[in-house]
């Protein structure tokens, strides 16, 4: 993505990684511009926690046992 394409030092470090990932997973680009994507087309493997990157959204159960 256009972070990580960047030549500048900055464009390498683990953290631009983790925000051109942070962005692929919640935003969409479109004629328009940029704009969040919708709620369904978020997948549960998207970061949580920048602090802990490999952290992920489950949950437990369905219908009223949902946790």
């Amino acid at each position: 993505m256009w972070l990580a394409q960047a030549e500048d030092p900055v464009g390498q470090e683990p953290q631009a990684g983790l925000l051109t990932r942070v962005f692929g997973e919640q935003f969409e680009v479109v004629a328009a511009g940029v704009q969040p994507k919708a709620k369904q087309d978020l997948g549960s493997e998207r970061v949580q926690n920048p602090h802990e990157p490999e952290a992920t959204y489950a949950a437990k159960g369905s219908g009223e046992n949902k946790k």
